[in-house]
């Protein structure tokens, strides 16, 4: 049946952090051949080697180098590498180990910056090893500098990754933060986003959590929340997981049946009641979509099954709407099914109950964001979005037109439409240009409940 778990594992003392974690040397306790960024060769220059899985081995430099340098784990035969579409590029071997690249060749990438990508395929150690498939293409990106913000314009102190980083989600005590790179979207049909996580504390070397992870649920825009100060949260259709930074130990606290039958739709963690709860398919493979929901209490290994809790809402082909849990100081806020279409419930402490049509969007002091939908020919339609507050009548808001994205940036609802972000004005019910709270040019507001946003530094 479903998995047992003790959410005790996640209920952790905020202890103090006096030691940096250390991390395995791949060249040591790994007899496969391989490869990594030789930092002393490149004059010490901030760096993140990603192994990426199907999203590529990616190696993240500033946008000022004209060159990097490879060593690699075993003495290598004279043959040089080509670009992904079989280029020759002019590196060489500087000894048996070390492989030195120029950048002179590089292409834009989809997000503007310039890389170059390479196939190591053809490359082959002494001993006659050849890379593993895994790690054969590897990405070298050049990022530039940024300087980063919170909300109110005070300047992040600046650590030498944070360039690579597209999302800094901090911890509680603001001790530690997860640097996250975005990868990519899901590879195959579905839902989700490839991405890295990393952990930063001061004065420590980073520690990759997940080289590649493809999130499913998010928190606030985030894929990822904290705990504790010790602890976060993270999980995807499979798995729901939490990792120890003190330990530097992950723990599986959902892992799905090997059948496949109870996949995940939504996991939220209720701090205030300390409670894990999972909505999970009574069966995936079946037509009727019907979720249960399990919760996990403190201590206790069995989770409180509530059978046919909900049923999920079938979105665009493959993919179903997350069926979100919100916990909030006043009360929870539940999606529900009904008739194909989202509804939003909202139950206060004292169990009274207050509903409406529509799948949330985002929740800040100004009230819910609701996005409407009616039934397509196949698929679900958007049919607009609302502002709610429980208990008080619901105000449409105006859409800007062809608009690539929309998301939340702290309080405010933000729209990125032909390379121009825009807010929207609750008050005016209008939608007008993002300036950054400093003033700043070649601003970027963040997705996130955070409210942070970079500058492009010149």
């Amino acid at each position: 049946m479903y998995a047992k778990t003790k959410l005790l594992i996640i209920i952790v003392l905020i202890i103090t952090i006096s030691a940096c974690n250390d991390q395995p040397d791949d060249m040591k306790l790994n007899e496969r051949l391989s490869y990594t960024f030789s930092s002393k060769a490149n004059d010490n220059m901030p760096f993140l080697l990603l192994r990426g899985k199907e999203y590529d081995t990616r190696l993240l430099i500033p946008d000022h180098a004209h060159s990097v340098e490879l060593a690699f784990s075993e003495a290598m035969e004279n043959i040089l590498p080509v670009t992904n579409v079989g280029t020759s590029i002019n590196a060489k071997w500087r000894d048996d180990n070390h492989l030195l690249i120029p950048l002179d060749k590089t292409t834009a990438a989809s997000n503007g910056n310039q890389e170059l990508i390479l196939n190591f395929k053809q490359l082959k150690s002494v001993a006659g090893k050849y890379i593993d498939s895994i790690d054969s293409k590897l990405r070298i990106q050049l990022v530039p500098q940024y300087e980063w913000y919170n909300g109110s314009g005070e300047r992040l102190e600046e650590q030498p990754r944070d360039r690579f980083y597209d999302q800094l989600i901090s911890s509680p005590d603001g001790q530690s933060y997860i640097g996250v790179v975005l990868l990519g979207g899901q590879l195959e049909e579905g839902d989700g986003k490839g991405y890295s996580f990393v952990l930063e504390q001061p004065y420590c070397e980073p520690i990759v959590i997940e080289d590649a992870f493809l999130s499913t649920i998010d928190w606030h825009d985030l894929p990822l929340q904290w705990l504790d100060s010790n602890t976060i949260l993270y999980g995807f259709y499979g798995g729901v997981y939490a990792y120890d930074i003190a330990q530097g130990k992950r723990t599986v606290l959902y892992d799905v049946d090997k059948e496949m039958k109870h996949t995940i739709n939504y996991a939220e963690y209720d701090s205030a009641r300390k409670q894990l709860q999972v909505l999970v398919y009574k069966d995936h493979k079946a037509p009727s979509n019907q979720l249960d929901l399990l919760t996990y209490e403190l201590g206790k290994d069995n989770p409180i099954v509530t059978p046919d809790f909900t049923q999920a809402v079938h979105l665009i082909r493959f993919t179903d709407l997350r069926m979100r849990i919100i916990p909030t100081d006043d009360g929870t806020y539940w999606t529900r099914g009904q008739g194909g279409l989202p509804y939003t419930d909202f139950i206060d402490h004292a169990g009274n109950v207050l509903s409406t049509e529509g799948y949330i969007r985002g929740i800040t002091g100004q009230g819910v964001y609701l996005e409407r939908f009616k039934k397509g020919e196949y698929d679900l339609e958007s049919n607009g979005w609302f502002i709610w507050t429980p208990g008080k009548s619901e105000r449409a808001i105006t859409l800007l037109p062809d608009v690539s994205r929309m998301f939340f940036n702290g309080q405010d609802l933000i729209a990125l439409q032909n390379e121009t972000y825009f807010r929207y004005d609750l008050e005016y019910n209008k939608w007008v240009e993002w300036v950054a709270p400093n003033g700043a040019k070649y601003a970027e507001p963040i997705r996130g409940a955070n409210g942070l946003y970079r500058v492009k530094k010149d």
